[in-house]
């Protein structure tokens, strides 16, 4: 229980920060919540549409959507409440001018939704780790890896993600796989819906299979028949993991016409030679960016022999977890949101029991390494305060680029280090809502009284409810989409009634930015890094690509092409910092104008200070 008022204590601290709809793609996901509050439809088309360039809609008369969206279901709670305290608000006199904003109630619900995700699955990664771990170890690795990993940073900062809800539904699930009734069907069902609920929220969520599997096979089984039982129990985890699989598909059939994903396009298995960056590089090194992480590692490594069998299953998953993330472009950018590789937050509970394992197995040295993972969060708070947040810099000033070698973030944090304690103090003392302090006790008795109902049902009915909660969710989810897709052809229909001298080009992938823009930076990738040879790989393939999907915005790219090659010869240190293609094609038009007049080139029009 003193863990759950340690969580609840810290409600101030998180919601004086939070209120806003920031997050990695969180445009894409609050709009789709709101086409489907305010509409009933995926179909996320504006209703003014730009006149100079075509639309790019699907077959299906939709825009066209990269993201998995399944994760909007942890995001549509956020949008609905936030209808009803607006319209509640508007009553009350003298507030600050931006709390009659529903854009703020908003904000503020989906802080409450993600610190709720984030407190949950704090609180049964903690019940899973003390089965084999002393409580010491345990808040000590759960405090370290909250604070000094990813979790605190996309609870605070960027709310509107759906990495969180990944972490949540794994630390659901393995929650679900070591206290729930393995001689139950119903429990079986439960770890398969949590699972498939997980697959429909994030993709990657498809390595928790690992554990699972192991589940299914090592649970108690009878002697005489035991490949029967375990034929019975895959066949009802099939069951619960179909009531989300069938969304997942209706949606790409909705959406698109036909299955697939964009991030497929960008998956390659030639991004492997430089897979070590994803981990150790300078532009979104999980490990430079969070080494905290590479010590939990250690917990598993550490008299290997003695694991129990399950850790040996989620040190499988985080390597097929790994090698996914080592295929695709996602690493390659700077930033996007990708701080410190945010695909990672679906293994945060493989690293909380690492690195209890190794507080538990260092008991003579446990304040030395407590030590040394006290150095490593403050190393990544400096890293966030430099890279993760645009400071209100002087001037046009922006921020900060990502170098492609770690030795010189050490440069930067040691040049602007009184700079970077000053706003983290200053965000800390003096809070962005403080005029607002009255609505925290308000979360803490709903979350109090949410914790204290809980603890009325009896543990052995909470399977059950759970079980009872996702079926719910699943049918309406269901029942939702037999009729989005005609919904979304209506909402077209209109769009184009009200927009009659627009223009549409038909395309099955969002290519004007997450492609194009995404292939640019690959190649300038390894153009920074003078691996020309995989430079000139990417590009062949994207002309490929784009012959085939999008041949229109085939010049384009070769003038993107053009504008990096340039700034290569220009000396230019990073290639992209734009990170949209229009930009660079903008500033190329500029640059020729310049060569012809024998002009040097300009910079861009934003500056950095490094």
């Amino acid at each position: 229980m003193k863990i759950r008022w340690f969580l609840l204590a810290i409600i101030p601290f998180l919601f004086c920060h939070n209120a806003t709809v920031a997050g990695p793609d969180g445009d894409v996901y609050l709009a789709v919540s709101h086409s489907i509050v305010e509409n009933g439809t995926l179909n996320i088309l504006p209703e003014t549409l730009p006149l100079e360039v075509p639309t790019q809609i699907t077959r299906t008369h939709h825009a066209p959507i990269h993201q998995n969206i399944g994760g909007v279901l942890f995001i549509l709670p956020a949008s609905l409440l936030a209808v009803g305290t607006h319209i509640g608000a508007i009553g009350i006199q003298g507030m600050p001018p931006r709390f009659y904003d529903i854009g703020y109630h908003e904000g503020l619900w989906l802080g409450c939704v993600t610190y709720l995700l984030a407190m949950l699955s704090c609180l049964m990664i903690y019940r899973v780790a003390r089965l084999n771990h002393g409580k010491a170890s345990v808040i000590a690795a759960l405090l370290f890896c909250v604070f000094g990993g990813p979790l605190f940073l996309y609870t605070v900062f960027y709310p509107c993600n759906t990495n969180l809800p990944a972490a949540f539904l794994a630390s659901l699930l393995l929650y679900t796989l070591h206290f729930s009734n393995k001689q139950n069907k119903f429990s079986w069902v439960l770890v398969g819906a949590v699972f498939g609920l997980g697959t429909f929220v994030r993709l990657e969520f498809a390595v928790w299979l690992v554990p699972l599997v192991w589940a299914v096979y090592s649970s108690d089984r009878p002697e005489n028949n035991p490949w029967q039982e375990i034929s019975k129990r895959i066949f009802w985890v099939g069951i619960g993991a179909m009531s989300f699989v069938l969304p997942g598909i209706l949606i790409k059939q909705i959406i698109f016409g036909q299955m697939g994903n964009s991030y497929s396009i960008q998956m390659d298995l030639a991004n492997l030679s430089k897979s070590y960056l994803m981990l150790f590089g300078a532009r979104n090194g999980l490990f430079v960016f969070w080494p905290v992480l590479l010590i939990a590692l250690l917990g598993y490594v550490v008299s290997l022999r003695k694991n129990s069998p399950i850790y040996h299953a989620m040190f499988v998953l985080l390597l097929f977890l790994s090698i996914i993330c080592g295929t695709i472009i996602f690493w390659n950018g700077e930033l996007g949101h990708s701080l410190g590789q945010r695909w990672f937050l679906v293994g945060f509970p493989c690293f909380v029991l690492f690195l209890s394992r190794l507080f538990d197995l260092s008991k003579r040295h446990f304040y030395w390494l407590l030590t040394v993972c006290v150095a490593c969060t403050i190393w990544a708070l400096f890293l966030w305060a430099a890279y993760g947040v645009k400071w209100p810099f002087p001037g046009d000033v922006s921020g900060f680029l990502m170098p492609v070698h770690v030795s010189r973030m050490f440069h930067v944090l040691a040049t602007y280090f009184p700079m970077f304690c000053k706003q983290i103090l200053l965000t800390a003392i003096f809070p962005k809502h403080v005029d607002l302090f009255w609505l925290w006790p308000l979360f803490s008795l709903v979350i109090l009284a949410g914790l204290k109902l809980g603890s009325f049902i009896d543990p052995e009915k909470r399977f059950g409810f759970g079980l009872a909660s996702i079926a719910m969710v699943a049918l309406v989810t269901n029942m939702f989409l037999m009729r989005a897709g005609s919904r979304g052809e209506q909402a077209y229909q209109k769009v184009v009634a009200q927009n009659p001298q627009a223009t549409f080009v038909a395309r099955n992938y969002e290519v004007n930015f997450e492609i194009l823009s995404s292939m640019v930076d690959s190649m300038a990738f390894f153009m920074e890094l003078g691996d020309y040879e995989h430079a000139r790989y990417k590009k062949d393939k994207a002309l490929s690509f784009l012959s085939v999907e999008a041949p229109d915005q085939l010049d384009n790219f070769r003038k993107s092409c053009g504008a990096l090659e340039l700034r290569k010869e220009l000396g230019w240190y990073r290639l992209f910092p734009e990170q949209v293609h229009f930009e660079l094609l903008n500033w190329y038009q500029s640059a020729l104008a310049d060569k012809e007049k024998n002009r040097q080139p300009e910079g861009i029009g934003r500056r950095f200070l490094y």
